[in-house]
């Protein structure tokens, strides 16, 4: 009987105990929390929520109380529940807040808490109580970026697997950007990215200003279907088989003033990876633009009247299109034209250069070319440029070219004529040819 008594006694008092435990267990994990960032000199602030053999969820907040570098309404840890120990298989953060810092080497920082972070990614192995397969979401994330630009404040939603973006949608505040020599207005920006699907969209709308150059109003955006990339190490590698942008602006200014300037780019076949030179790739490229040029010609004007308004009247409507297969390589770029870079007026005039080829690095280009100018009231030429070198100490070329011109005393006179390397003329012929006249446009 007395071991029965004891018995129930002991039974009694582990029941006690193990349910003083279950009450308390929340001080405990608080405790825990705060001991253990504590010892890698991080303030924190944890309340928890809810402690289940399931999960965990709580509110925290990494850094010091008035402005803590990472914090969030909610946090969720779920469990694996066919497993003994805690092995967390996804994190859920609610509302959560990140302040981070941005250098130029494009280096991210999080302030306090990067001793930390870097004791983390020097840990060798992988933790026992976390999965691999790790799945973390960020619901309403608030990231306020301080950058060499300017701060920028992002908002969005975020999922990683494996520590990898799978899927993002995030858009940026109205934000003014002085980087170097540019300055930006930011109106809005956009980023939406779903792994899954391989679809990437990107808009930007603001104003774009550079020492000598100017776009004001400026919508572009951004769209791949297909978009695969990868990371190994430091690498990146991007795919896709199609990708286009889109852009316009209302004005923009680069010594002149274009009006309603219009491009869409297409680039089929992609294929790009960052390396020592930076990032090289390939693409098959198409390129369509549309603008407005109003120059008044005042010197042509009182030399040629009707040559100098036919140029003006075709100035004020231009559309240009080209297809062709540009790459980068080991710092080179090379670009060589399918179809003949096509530009039209509104008048009438038309400028094809075909057999365009392009190559070279930072400090000299190499290109060829043939160019043919025709149009109403435009005289008539055709050029064939042959080893064109562009370097810091200028332009050098061999260049043939011929003309039926018609420009102030000279009129009906065809003039054929080539260059030497050095651009200097070597030959030049002349023949005069029955003209009619031309009537003022």
């Amino acid at each position: 009987m007395k071991r029965r008594w004891y018995a129930a006694i002991f039974l009694a008092a582990m029941a006690l105990v193990l349910l003083a435990l279950w009450l308390v267990r929340t001080y405990v994990a608080v405790q825990f929390a705060r001991s253990y960032f504590q010892s890698h000199g991080v303030a924190s602030s944890v309340e928890i929520g809810e402690l289940g053999l399931s999960g965990v969820s709580a509110r925290f907040a990494l850094g010091p109380a008035e402005v803590p570098e990472i914090s969030a309404e909610r946090i969720e840890l779920h469990f694996d529940p066919l497993r003994w120990l805690p092995y967390v298989t996804e994190v859920r953060l609610v509302h959560p807040v990140v302040r981070a810092r941005l250098d130029d080497s494009a280096n991210l920082t999080l302030g306090s808490l990067q001793n930390w972070i870097d004791s983390l990614r020097r840990q060798q192995g992988k933790s026992r109580y976390v999965s691999d397969d790790l799945a973390v979401s960020l619901r309403g994330l608030r990231l306020l970026l301080a950058t060499p630009a300017g701060p920028l404040d992002v908002g969005g939603d975020v999922e990683l697997r494996k520590g990898v973006p799978v899927s993002l949608a995030l858009t940026a505040q109205p934000a003014h950007i002085h980087y170097r020599d540019a300055d930006v207005t930011l109106t809005a920006a956009s980023l939406a990215h779903d792994r899954k699907a391989e679809t990437l969209v990107a808009r930007f709308a603001g104003t774009v200003k550079m020492p000598s150059s100017e776009a004001q109003q400026v919508q572009a955006e951004a769209n791949s279907k297909g978009f695969r990339w990868t990371m190994a190490g430091n690498q990146l590698s991007i795919a896709a088989p199609f990708v286009s942008l889109h852009m316009t602006a209302a004005s923009a200014t680069a010594g002149q003033v274009l009006t309603a300037p219009q491009l869409d780019v297409t680039l089929r076949n992609l294929s790009a990876a960052s390396g020592e030179e930076g990032l090289g790739g390939a693409a098959d490229i198409s390129v369509s633009a549309r603008v407005g040029l109003d120059v008044s010609l005042t010197a042509l004007q009182n030399a040629d009247r009707p040559l100098a308004n036919a140029l003006r009247q075709n100035l004020k409507h231009l559309t240009m299109n080209f297809a062709g297969h540009a790459e980068r390589r080991d710092g080179m770029i090379r670009l060589a034209s399918h179809e003949p870079l096509h530009v039209s007026g509104a008048r009438g005039g038309v400028l094809d250069i075909s057999a365009l080829t392009l190559s070279g690095g930072p400090d000299s280009l190499h290109a060829a070319l043939d160019a043919e100018l025709k149009g109403p009231n435009i005289p008539p030429v055709k050029v064939t440029i042959k080893d064109l070198l562009w370097s810091g100490g200028g332009f050098t070329s061999q260049a043939n070219f011929s003309s039926r011109f018609n420009f102030a005393m000279l009129r009906g006179v065809d003039l054929a004529g080539s260059t030497d390397p050095d651009g200097d003329v070597r030959a030049l012929s002349a023949r005069a040819q029955p003209v009619g006249t031309r009537a003022d446009l």
